[in-house]
């Protein structure tokens, strides 16, 4: 191995070595502000064994259909309905010890005239581990590294009372995958947000109440009206003979307990 492979193959395991924010617990991990709300908490726990420093900041994206995201900078935000412009974070930056908590403070302010629309942005993880020197054994200098690792957690701010409804369009399996899960196409009428559970059932019911597939806390934001997304297989379920299910979405949060949707179905 060459002198210059070494260096990249020693970054290479760095890099693997700062997956830190996996070791950072968030709660929760969505901060949706009502209307007649000013300030939320979001609490962090260092659940690593070594101290770590995250620097938060905010960040704009959208997300398309199929649920991939693009970051959005300073020329391609212009028309978003962005929060962070309302926010602010308290402190900007944390430094927790092994198993330490941290109570986050974001404050909002509404400036006057706002519409009664849905705003979003995220609230970024950066992790700022320390300086590491790399060096080659036949290099007199070394190379300093430092790698920062992040992620984030959506903020959105509802102003005034945004609705939304949501209908089930399809469903289907991805043939072309191993565990071929079944994918559900929603499409959304309103001005707001929808999260909830999907779940599966066989039509008739040959699980005992069990669901054949489900996805937990699904995000359906207003970026688009059509999102497509892929339930996860229960074990130890029967597939429905006839090619018919029941799709339930039930609402999370304040609106759990509401089932927002539901429809039977036939298997594409």
């Amino acid at each position: 191995m060459t002198s210059v492979s070494r260096i990249f193959f020693a970054a290479f395991l760095v890099l693997l070595s700062f997956q830190s924010f996996a070791n950072l617990l968030i709660s929760p991990t969505r901060v949706v502000i009502d209307t007649n709300e000013k300030t939320m908490q979001v609490a962090l726990v260092n659940d690593s064994d070594r101290p770590q420093t995250y620097r938060l900041e905010f960040e704009n994206k959208t997300v398309n259909e199929y649920g991939a995201f693009t970051k959005l900078d300073d020329k391609s935000v212009v028309g978003f309905n962005r929060a962070d412009t309302m926010l602010r974070v308290s402190p900007r930056q944390v430094s927790l010890q092994p198993r330490e908590k941290q109570i986050i403070k974001l404050s909002l302010r509404r400036p006057r005239g706002l519409a009664a629309e849905e705003f979003r942005s995220y609230l970024k993880f950066v992790a700022i581990p320390p300086p590491v020197m790399l060096a080659a054994p036949d290099q007199a200098q070394a190379t300093q590294l430092r790698m920062l690792m992040s992620f984030s957690i959506p903020v959105v701010v509802k102003n005034g009372a945004p609705k939304s409804e949501v209908k089930i369009t399809s469903l289907s399996k991805d043939a072309m995958a191993k565990e071929q899960p079944f994918i559900v196409t929603l499409e959304r009428a309103g001005s707001s947000s929808v999260f909830g559970n999907l779940k599966l059932y066989t039509q008739p019911d040959i699980n005992n109440g069990k669901p054949v597939a489900l996805l937990n806390e699904a995000a359906f934001y207003t970026d688009t009206t059509r999102r497509t997304f892929k339930l996860i297989s229960m074990p130890d379920t029967k597939l429905s003979p006839n090619g018919l299910y029941k799709l339930v979405i039930e609402g999370v949060d304040k609106e759990k307990g509401i089932v927002l949707a539901s429809r039977e179905i036939s298997l594409k």
